[in-house]
C-alpha cells in the first residue's frame, strides 16, 4: 500500500519523494494528485484523483473501471468552483488494490 502525507487541501504527495530527485515526476515516483469529478458520456460522475502526463495524457486514480469511455475532467477547486479540463479518452485500466483503479487516458480536446 502507497503511503500518503496530505500537504494541501488540493493536493497529495506520494510520502519520500524529494524535489531535488531529478525526473521523480517523469518517472512515477511521486506525482502530484488534483480531486476531479469525471461525467462519463451517458451522465455517470465520479471522483477521481487526477495527475497529468506529458503529451496530454491523464491519470484517473478512482473507484470505477472507464476503460475505452469517453470523459469530460472537472477540476474540483477547495472554494468550490469548478474548471473543465477537458475532454478525454480512457485507453487503458489498471487495478492498484481492491476497488481503486489507475485509469490512463488522453486528452481529445481542451475546452476553455
Amino acid at each position: 500500500m502507497i503511503a500518503v502525507a496530505e500537504e494541501s487541501a488540493e493536493t497529495a504527495m506520494v510520502e519520500g519523494y524529494s524535489p531535488s530527485e531529478p525526473g521523480a515526476l517523469a518517472t512515477g515516483i511521486a506525482a502530484v494528485l488534483l480531486p476531479t469529478r469525471v461525467e462519463t458520456e451517458d451522465g455517470r460522475q465520479r471522483f477521481a484523483m487526477l495527475s497529468t502526463g506529458a503529451g496530454g495524457s491523464l491519470r484517473l486514480v478512482c473507484a470505477s473501471i472507464l476503460l475505452g469511455k469517453k470523459v469530460r475532467v472537472i477540476l474540483l477547486q477547495s472554494d468550490k468552483r469548478e474548471f473543465l479540463v477537458g475532454t478525454a479518452h480512457v485507453l487503458r485500466t489498471l487495478r492498484l488494490s481492491e476497488g481503486i483503479y489507475e485509469n490512463g487516458a488522453i486528452i481529445l480536446k481542451t475546452d476553455q
